[in-house]
C-alpha cells in the first residue's frame, strides 16, 4: 500500500532499512 509516498516517505524509508536492505531502500526512494 505505497500511498503518497511523499508523506510516507521518512517512515517508509525506516521500515525498509529495517526490513529491506540498505540497496533496496535507496531504490524505494
Amino acid at each position: 500500500a505505497i500511498q503518497g509516498t511523499l508523506h510516507q516517505n521518512r517512515e517508509l524509508e525506516v521500515v525498509c532499512v529495517r526490513v529491506c536492505p540498505l540497496p533496496l531502500a535507496s531504490g524505494v526512494r
